[in-house]
């Protein structure tokens, strides 16, 4: 038994001095990291894409660094949307006939500051894909892949309406994406009821997240806001984007003890 637990203790020992050999310390290792992983942008906007990483010592000095478009899991070391040169200095040039330079800004040109973020400009449907980031350097320690950031795209916002009964107090929401620090969002809320103008609505809460705006309308509901219109429009500067759902508003019953008849509350259409 305790020759078992020598060996054992011996294989251990051994996978450990391997790994450090193998890796080094922590600080050896390639480390990407995007925050959030996921980003929901606008069409025609900017995305904010955030990103930290640091790479081996063996791996200086860097020659390049590239972003690129991953499709169907597979990252493309030819299919760049961007690709700059190191300089000595560790700063990025960027190499023209290479990458878009009209979308694609990189936050941070100084490689030693370990900021790989970048900002996409005109987002279109077509940029809904992963990425990744690759750092160029030498000898094996070539470059890396993952993980990858994805962009999805969203051209409405969400509204999330909730079972409305007359009299009785319901919160609505509206979620907007906030990819882009340079327009920031404005949710604006209105309601047409039934041969009415349309109305403009004032939120109670806005609930703002590293990626998302959220609205939040307390709503109490009458019997003129069955079947009637409500949206969100949520302006990014020139942009604009809305979405609208019609309400269903059930009738409240109650009985009349004087008369012992059920009385009607409300006088909806199907009620």
């Amino acid at each position: 038994m305790f020759k078992m637990q020598i060996i054992s203790s011996c294989t251990i020992l051994s996978m450990l001095v391997f790994n450090i050999l193998c890796t080094g310390n922590g600080k050896e290792d390639w480390i990407i990291a995007f925050n959030p992983p996921v980003i929901t942008a606008v069409p025609g906007l900017c995305a904010l894409i955030s990103c930290n990483f640091t790479y081996p010592e063996a791996a200086k000095p860097i020659e390049n660094v590239q972003w690129l478009v991953c499709k169907n899991v597979q990252c493309n070391k030819n299919e760049k949307m961007f690709k700059g040169k190191v300089s000595t200095q560790n700063k990025i040039e960027l190499e023209e006939k290479e990458t878009e330079t009209e979308r694609i800004k990189m936050l941070e040109p100084d490689l030693t500051k370990n900021n790989c973020s970048i900002i996409m400009k005109d987002i279109k449907a077509e940029d809904e894909n992963e990425y990744a980031f690759r750092v160029v350097g030498q000898g094996k320690h070539k470059s890396t892949y993952n993980p990858t950031v994805k962009i999805i795209i969203q051209d409405k916002p969400k509204m999330g309406i909730p079972s409305l009964s007359e009299g009785v107090e319901a919160n609505l929401t509206c979620s907007a994406p906030f990819p882009c620090p340079e327009t920031p969002p404005e949710i604006t809320w209105w309601i047409k009821t039934r041969g009415e103008n349309i109305i403009n609505l004032k939120d109670d809460i806005t609930l703002i997240t590293r990626s998302l705006y959220i609205s939040t309308l307390p709503l109490t509901p009458t019997s003129k806001m069955h079947n009637a219109t409500v949206g969100c429009d949520v302006s990014y500067g020139n942009k604009t984007i809305s979405a609208s759902r019609t309400l269903e508003v059930t009738c409240e019953y109650k009985y009349t003890y004087l008369t012992k008849f059920l009385e009607k509350a409300c006088f909806f259409d199907n009620c």
